[in-house]
């Protein structure tokens, strides 16, 4: 997968994020969509987006969530991990988001 420029895209953003989140929230965002599209039109479900979104955020050394007892908040490279997940489902099914929302 590395050989598109949309998943290195992404890898990129999130080297960066993972020293600064916040600064870095709308690069990673902008770059996951386009990665989605790029995935969907080659035929990818979701789940392995999903998947393949949350290695790279692994690899980029953000605190992806897992199950914790108890619940442990790992900080901000959390948030933006669950934020890619989140982002991988809206823009994969914008039909379901937008029905969702009214």
């Amino acid at each position: 997968m590395d050989h598109l420029p949309e998943v290195a895209a992404v890898r990129d953003a999130l080297l960066r994020a993972s020293f600064d989140p916040a600064k870095h929230e709308d690069e990673v965002k902008s770059t996951v969509c386009v990665m989605v599209d790029a995935l969907r039109s080659a035929g990818w479900p979701v789940e392995a987006v999903i998947v393949l979104a949350k290695k790279m955020a692994t690899d980029a050394g953000l605190q992806v969530w897992q199950y914790r007892t108890p619940p442990v908040w790992a900080g901000e490279t959390e948030d933006l991990a669950q934020s890619i997940v989140r982002w991988c489902i809206q823009h994969y099914y914008p039909e379901w988001d937008s029905a969702r929302s009214r």
